[in-house]
């Protein structure tokens, strides 16, 4: 038979058991309020202790100058051709590109070994396509990037390539104290032995 006392004990608990429910559930209610915003913004030094930081693998564009939208790292496969498109691809006997993009520059590198240049058009222009991402659309926006060679017959000392508007493609030319920017032509490079090595940056 339950006393006066036991009764008192059993109504102790179930206040203690109410009373730990309720704080639950604020406990629950405040760690929701604090969850994160979708834009949280944050004043003074933002510090990583560890981790990383990860951008989405499509790109979300801002407009803001000042807001870093994307970041990725990559590798691609560059192409010989005798047009910016179309036209006729060499073929090569080892390639190899890799980059990494931040916001809207990306910076890159990239070999072309032992071209062969078999069917195409010897007096074209060398085009080097396959750029990982297409140059910004800026109208006489041609952005110079270095090329060395080995085993070309032309008797240009050096040569630069500029990334064409608007497209994944180089030209590579060789400069001229006249003003005068001469085209590497297909009918320079020495089939099945000539090399490129391409790197640089660019805006996009």
């Amino acid at each position: 038979m339950a006393t006066a006392l036991n009764l008192y004990e059993t109504l102790l608990r179930l206040l203690e058991y109410a009373e730990l429910d309720a704080n639950f559930k604020n406990l629950r209610t405040t760690a929701d309020a604090a969850a994160p915003a979708s834009n949280p913004s944050i004043s003074g030094l933002l510090t990583l202790l560890g981790g990383q930081i990860k951008f989405p693998a499509n790109q979300v564009a801002s407009a803001d100058p000042n807001t870093l939208d994307d970041y990725e790292e990559g590798t691609f496969t560059p192409i010989v051709a005798d047009a910016i498109s179309g036209g006729n691809v060499g073929t090569l006997g080892a390639s190899a590109g890799a980059s990494i993009k931040t916001g809207n520059v990306v910076n890159f590198s990239m070999s072309l070994i032992n071209i062969t240049t078999t069917g195409m058009t010897a007096g074209n222009a060398v085009i080097v396509r396959g750029l990982p991402f297409i140059a910004k659309n800026l109208t006489n926006l041609y952005q110079p990037v270095t090329v060395l060679f080995s085993s070309l017959t032309t008797t240009a000392g050096s040569l630069q390539g500029l990334v064409n508007p608007n497209t994944g493609a180089i030209t590579i030319s060789n400069g001229n104290i006249t003003g005068v920017l001469d085209n590497l032509l297909v009918s320079d490079i020495t089939s099945g032995s000539s090399d490129l090595y391409i790197a640089g940056s660019y805006l996009v």
